[in-house]
């Protein structure tokens, strides 16, 4: 599980692409580079440390409790609640810098730059670190092995996400939309297989090593 707490600590800057990459001449890049880094917000920059942090305190408890033997309920009480807001802080900040980094990209490249490749290999790179850290927990654990963790969750949202950069106000009624009424459907889903683990739909005994963060 710790492979999964090293990859996040990147991951906040793979789903940020620089707002020039790709841009005209070398000129253009080092002014487009030079603007962003100035006009940086020092409160995305200072929740994505303590996110990190609170990722690293949360596996190191986990490694206590899975290798060392320590008597942790992982599962209930404070941790339980830790592991939520440690996820549901890094997810958010993901999406604000993507959204940041969207708006940067579109004011220096212009309304009509190409800009999905970046996203699409900025994606495909989180689920293939994903896809590693499955196999290597498959190798290691068997049935216990991480099906579709945090990066995988990342790797496939900034895919989706990107047609909806474009909007605003929009995307905040999606979100409520969905955080309000998709867990109750998904819950009163039953299914028998894994195949669709990555929209939230696991069987009863799925294990909950595939939603830690």
């Amino acid at each position: 599980m710790n492979s999964n707490s090293n990859s996040l600590a990147t991951t906040m800057s793979i789903a940020e692409p620089t707002a020039v990459e790709g841009a005209g001449s070398a000129r253009d890049q080092t002014v487009g580079k030079t603007t962003a880094r100035r006009s940086r917000f020092w409160e995305i920059d200072t929740l994505r440390g303590v996110a990190i942090i609170m990722v690293v305190i949360y596996h190191l408890a986990w490694d206590l409790y899975a290798l060392a033997g320590w008597d942790i309920n992982l599962f209930g009480g404070f941790w339980h609640y830790f592991q939520r807001v440690t996820a549901n802080t890094f997810i958010i900040l993901v999406g604000v810098s993507m959204t940041v980094s969207y708006r940067r990209a579109r004011q220096v490249m212009g309304p009509d730059a190409k800009l999905f490749p970046k996203y699409l290999r900025r994606g495909v790179t989180l689920l293939a670190w994903g896809m590693l850290i499955s196999l290597a927990t498959w190798l290691a654990l068997g049935k216990g092995y991480v099906q579709f963790g945090i990066l995988h969750f990342l790797g496939l949202s900034i895919i989706i996400a990107y047609p909806l950069l474009r909007f605003r106000y929009l995307n905040l009624a999606l979100a409520l939309v969905f955080f309000f009424l998709l867990p109750p459907l998904v819950n009163a889903v039953a299914i028998n297989s894994t195949a669709l683990v990555w929209l939230g739909i696991s069987p009863p005994a799925t294990t909950r090593w595939t939603t830690s963060p």
